[in-house]
């Protein structure tokens, strides 16, 4: 039996990961590396996660208590949650099932007055196309938030262009992860500079954190060899527990009641410094044969079932 889930990491990453958890110093150094390892390091800003990316960018925009953010109909529900948690008003926007982007349509009788932004996400490794929602946004003055946490594959793609912000995950089950780490790139240096100023006040992480997480992703890489995972499956179904529930449940980065104290964190060095080996060392040719693989499988299963995006 295969598992569901394989972590984008290797066992010689888990080894520097841990290593930079003794060694690793000066949090300001390693965004420096962490940056200039991105395509334009001169718009990016690296943070703890995409969540904490999105509140620091609300908090340096301050849009009016009440404001209203289109925001893409299937999402996860913490980006949602942080925008309620700013005064704003999300509201949820159907999908196209062939490119899993929103409805133009749906947007123009959704968009009022009160809406200042759109927040939109691609979905499960696909790309939407973000002109027409460019566009869109464009004609109406609204702030365009692209989040691309699913949609990183090494090559140069930063997000649409004319994007406010677009945000990139390097969390637990995302490609090249880093176990954590997120990297906003921001249009608007003024904005960007209030985001800057807002995380270095923030405090930061501690070494544990990634050492914890770095312990976990060792266990998981063991347990998801197809011989353990399928003893696993056996004993968790004889038991009356859901594997899928455990599995996904351990990768989960911010789980309990102390949401906003953790996302309002600065990433700590060592998490900065594995993040700029992920980013240095991610192969195309890897992200490419992952590619391939699943068009395969898409091809195979469009053939009994329907296939979004």
């Amino acid at each position: 039996m295969w598992a569901p889930m394989q972590l984008d990491i290797g066992w010689r990453d888990l080894a520097v990961g841990a290593g930079a958890c003794v060694f690793a110093r000066g949090v300001d150094r390693w965004t420096r590396h962490v940056q200039s390892a991105w395509t334009s390091d001169e718009d990016a800003i690296a943070c703890l996660s995409v969540r904490s990316a999105l509140d620091l960018y609300l908090r340096a925009l301050g849009l009016p208590v009440g404001s209203e953010v289109l925001v893409s109909g299937l999402t996860i529900r913490d980006m949602p949650r942080i925008l309620v948690h700013h005064g704003l008003v999300p509201v949820p926007v159907d999908l196209e099932i062939d490119t899993l982007g929103p409805d133009i349509d749906e947007l123009k009788r959704s968009v009022s007055p009160q809406t200042k932004a759109i927040l939109v996400a691609h979905l499960f490794g696909t790309r939407m196309p973000m002109r027409p929602i460019v566009e869109f946004a464009a004609e109406r003055g609204l702030i365009v938030i692209e989040d691309c946490a699913q949609a990183f594959t090494g090559d140069d793609f930063r997000g649409h262009p004319d994007s406010d912000i677009a945000l990139f995950s390097f969390g637990m089950i995302k490609t090249a992860t880093a176990l954590g780490g997120a990297i906003a790139r921001v249009r608007d240096p003024g904005v960007r500079g209030r985001m800057e100023a807002a995380q270095r006040q923030e405090p930061t992480q501690g070494r544990i954190a990634l050492l914890n997480r770095l312990a976990k992703a060792a266990c998981l890489k063991v347990m998801t060899t197809r011989l353990l995972f399928t003893i696993l499956a056996k004993v968790w179904t004889w038991t009356g527990h859901d594997l899928d529930r455990t599995l996904y449940g351990s990768a989960r980065s911010f789980p309990g009641d102390r949401f906003f104290e953790l996302i309002r964190q600065r990433p700590s060095a060592p998490l900065l410094c594995l993040l700029s080996r992920r980013l240095r060392f991610c192969s195309a040719t890897h992200t490419d044969r992952r590619a391939a693989n699943g068009h395969d499988l898409t091809v195979r299963l469009a053939e009994c079932v329907e296939i979004p995006g």
